[in-house]
């Protein structure tokens, strides 16, 4: 805060206090939405996992809210640019959770876990994931259009060669081959990691 706002400040407290009021609830109002699914993913009655809702509630509490948040922590606002940061972010933690259904597959639909695998079936899933993989990398790819470094798109070529990788070799059935999923599944963890640090990257 300048000098003259810290006068108008000193000079205005009561809008002061509203500002820091409505920051506070703004922060309460995020918090909720961490709390709330974080908690309820796997706990009965509600169990979000079993109603096919908790891997999306996973890509907006992963995703979105923590880029939201600590952005508005230190801005005390939110930029139309986070929205784009936190769109391949939240893409690329709910494939994470997403594939990572299916080693257990037949084992939840014999216990009635209906997860969103469950419910779409594996021909489905194959293509939820590689739509959502796609539609991450073109994000990225995008993104400076909206204001993100241009340098975010080199860092992330690496990023990119894993996840076609993974695309294609969904798209040839290897993940069938439960060793080869379970590389799949690390490589996915990778994906996601990458992707913040490119963007990360893209601001030093």
């Amino acid at each position: 805060m300048n000098t003259k706002n810290k006068v108008k400040a000193f000079y205005n407290p009561p809008s002061l206090l509203f500002k820091q009021m409505g920051s506070s609830m703004l922060m309460g109002y995020l918090n909720r939405w961490r709390n709330f699914p974080g908690f309820f993913y796997s706990t009965p009655p509600i169990r979000l996992v079993k109603r096919g809702l908790g891997e999306l509630f996973i890509g907006f509490c992963y995703g979105w809210l923590p880029v939201a948040s600590a952005y508005y922590i230190q801005t005390g606002a939110i930029h139309p640019a986070i929205h784009w940061l936190a769109i391949p972010i939240g893409l690329t933690i709910f494939n994470v959770i997403f594939l990572n259904e299916y080693p257990d597959y037949e084992a939840d639909k014999a216990t009635g876990k209906n997860n969103l695998l469950n419910r779409m079936g594996k021909k489905k899933g194959d293509l939820l994931y590689i739509t959502f993989s796609l539609l991450a990398s073109a994000a990225i790819i995008a993104s400076p259009f909206w204001g993100i470094p241009f340098k975010v798109v080199y860092f992330y070529l690496p990023v990119l060669i894993i996840s076609l990788f993974i695309v294609v070799m969904i798209l040839r059935g290897k993940h069938e081959d439960r060793k080869k999923l379970e590389i799949f599944c690390g490589l996915n963890i990778a994906v996601n990691l990458g992707t913040s640090l490119s963007y990360i990257l893209a601001y030093i």
